[in-house]
């Protein structure tokens, strides 16, 4: 009979050596570090861009030796906003726009869908920034007409027409707001009730508009916000209430 020695088996399986097969990551490339760079400055740019600080922007262009024209990676992802005036100007970032423009950024170049970026802004604000810039740099500055940049604007023009759509949009505001209040009041206007707990024509006591929307009548909730539905809905049935607990005493 033979005997195994345990302990002498047991050193000898840990003293055998475990064999892994790794594999070594294979080293990037260099096109792929470019992309990887490249990349990395379109994350910063962006968020920059979005934040609307254009100091930053400024000193980051320049602590990178970074052009204004500077192209947005993956490309895949930014077939839009291509370069950073798309991308302000597609975000309606007005101010931006400016900066950029001022910096050499060139309006001419076009996106995967080849459009500039004055067709692709925002807003009309947006679009202004453009034609002021094409009023201060001068027609010499770039092919405008190819960057399908409309007649160049002044500065004191384009402030003008801010004003006056601040103007209408302030008026505006107003007017919704006072429809809103006209609308609230007349839901929550109870129609006059004689002493026997009827209206004029001799029908149950009635609230007028406020019993009208009580039944259904959507038309009062016109304009309002849900704020002010949930207000007035809480008044019509406390109206309601009371109406019906003087019809019970009266009785």
């Amino acid at each position: 009979m033979s005997h195994i020695d345990e302990a002498t088996l047991a050193s000898k399986t840990k003293s055998t050596p475990t064999i892994t097969n790794t594999v070594p990551k294979p080293e990037a490339t260099e096109e792929e570090k470019e992309e990887q760079r490249l990349v990395m400055h379109s994350q910063a740019l962006s968020t920059i861009i979005h934040r609307k600080k254009i100091p930053a922007l400024t000193a980051y262009l320049k602590e990178h030796n970074l052009s204004a024209d500077f192209a947005l990676h993956p490309i895949s992802t930014h077939s839009h906003t291509s370069t950073l005036l798309h991308l302000a100007s597609a975000s309606s970032i007005a101010t931006v726009v400016s900066a950029l423009l001022s910096l050499g950024a060139n309006p001419e170049l076009t996106n995967a869908a080849g459009k500039t970026p004055y067709e692709i802004a925002g807003d009309r604000s947006t679009r202004d920034r453009f034609r002021v810039a094409r009023h201060t740099l001068g027609e010499e500055k770039w092919n405008w007409q190819a960057a399908k940049v409309a007649k160049p604007l002044s500065e004191a023009e384009s402030q003008e027409r801010d004003r006056r759509d601040k103007q209408e949009q302030d008026l505006a505001k107003a007017k919704k707001l006072a429809e809103n209040k006209r609308i609230a009041d007349e839901a929550l206007k109870p129609s006059s009730i004689s002493s026997n707990g009827k209206d004029g024509k001799g029908k149950g006591a009635g609230l007028g508009a406020v019993g009208n929307a009580l039944r259904g009548n959507s038309v009062n909730d016109r304009g309002m916000n849900e704020e002010m539905k949930t207000k007035i809905e809480r008044e019509r049935r406390a109206r309601a209430a009371e109406a019906r607990f003087a019809a019970i005493a009266k009785k």
